[in-house]
């Protein structure tokens, strides 16, 4: 275990030079099976490309934590259940693992920057936490049964990108001002309920095959259409609550199907909604 006084007074800095490089600097700390790094705050190299993220802190075996930690970088993570909780930085990625938990987090990014990145393994949570600036907030590709639950956010496009997923669910989020704020690429039996969208152009799409889709029970107000679906099959939505969209019988927007299979439980306008 490494544990600070709190990040405004322990601040562990890498060893490199201070000048940029274009190759990346290597992790500040990296964190083995079973350890801990807690209030502190991690520094990392800086780097010479917009475009290329630094890398703070490496958790590179299984069972580690990071709390209450203010970190300059991005955290990589290849060790299976690890628990992040209360960490502020600029993002996370996350490469087949298992039962990833990210809890209580803030998270502000660059234009091109993913705030969680999570691609493969299953059984992750992330939830109660914020993200702010990411072209994409959160991305879930390629894993089972995935969970993004009462998290704020604020992105330059994607809210939380599903991307080829199984069992995917995402709850009680709220996305503001975010050009998509969920989307489901692909993948199947995903969950899209209780989430609240303001002032985006999407609240949901689900698309590029997606099948055995649920979207219900959500808000969305004053964006510019509700729900789109384009080549997906067995879609079932009801109970979405839209208001003030910008386009004209935008609640719903159908697209070409792969089966014809759909199931229309939905208001056809916005005079329909309440």
């Amino acid at each position: 275990t490494v544990r600070g006084l709190g990040p405004a007074r322990t601040t562990i800095r890498p060893t490199t030079g201070t000048a940029p490089s274009i190759v990346p600097a290597g992790p500040t700390i990296t964190v083995g099976r079973n350890a801990r790094v807690e209030h502190l705050a991690v520094s990392s190299a800086e780097s010479a490309s917009q475009r290329t993220s630094t890398v703070s802190i490496a958790l590179d075996q299984d069972f580690a934590t990071v709390l209450g930690c203010s970190v300059g970088g991005v955290l990589t993570i290849t060790g299976s259940d690890v628990l992040l909780r209360a960490v502020s930085g600029s993002g996370l990625r996350a490469l087949d693992v298992d039962r990833l938990r990210v809890s209580r987090c803030h998270f502000r990014g660059g234009p091109w920057d993913v705030g969680v990145e999570i691609r493969g393994g299953g059984g992750h949570h992330v939830e109660s936490s914020e993200f702010h600036d990411h072209l994409c907030a959160i991305r879930f590709s390629g894993t089972t049964g995935s969970t993004a639950r009462g998290n704020t956010i604020r992105a330059r496009w994607w809210g939380i990108h599903v991307d080829h997923t199984e069992d995917a669910h995402i709850h009680g989020n709220r996305i503001l001002a975010t050009m998509r704020a969920v989307d489901l690429d692909g993948g199947s039996r995903a969950v899209v309920d209780g989430n609240a969208v303001v002032d985006g152009d999407s609240g949901c799409i689900v698309q590029d095959g997606a099948a055995d889709c649920e979207v219900y029970g959500n808000h969305w107000d004053r964006c510019r259409i509700g729900l789109l679906a384009w080549d997906a099959t067995t879609l079932h939505h009801q109970d979405n609550v839209c208001s003030d969209l910008h386009q004209l019988g935008g609640s719903f927007v159908s697209g070409p199907e792969t089966d014809g299979s759909h199931t229309q439980e939905f208001a056809e306008s916005d005079d329909d909604i309440t």
